[in-house]
């Protein structure tokens, strides 16, 4: 998506105030600008925006993108995927909603999308088949995860 592909829409929830393109860009109606982004721990985009009432809240802009185009609940369970994997990478056509105990394509993105390995449908069942036998230390080592994926795993099971 270039420039002259750019589309806007009121940010949801604060309509009247703030606009987001499909290029990830915020500006202010009240002051025309555009706004800076934050980067947060995990690296993810993120603005802050005043509300009506004059509350401030930050906010991540692939949320704010999938809210006003996709049409995404504001209270939404439901992740939004970073379809190149590259956080700061908020153009609409790059994101995704997803459910993060159901496939997509040959690998799970989940939880499982943060740690340095992503597993793939048959590594997450190859986990599944080692819970029986083995510490969840021990299968973190031969996956090559962190102890915490595999207990997501293992509370997900009934999922998969």
């Amino acid at each position: 998506m270039d420039i002259s592909d750019e589309k806007w829409a009121s940010v949801v929830e604060y309509e009247g105030l703030y606009e987001i393109s499909t290029l990830g860009q915020i500006r202010s109606l009240r002051t025309g600008k555009f706004l800076l982004p934050r980067y947060t721990n995990n690296a993810y985009e993120t603005i802050l925006l005043t509300n009506k009432f004059g509350k401030i809240s930050p906010e991540r802009i692939h949320r704010l993108m999938t809210q006003s185009f996709m049409h995404l609940p504001v209270k939404s369970k439901l992740v939004v995927l970073h379809l190149d994997r590259c956080v700061y990478n908020n153009v609409l056509d790059n994101l995704e909603i997803a459910d993060y105990r159901r496939p997509r394509g040959s690998s799970y993105y989940s939880v499982f999308h943060n740690t340095s390995k992503s597993l793939t449908h048959d590594e997450i069942h190859e986990v599944l088949g080692y819970l029986d036998d083995y510490s969840m230390a021990e299968i973190s080592k031969i996956m090559g995860v962190s102890t915490a994926t595999i207990s997501q795993i293992n509370q997900w099971k009934e999922g998969i």
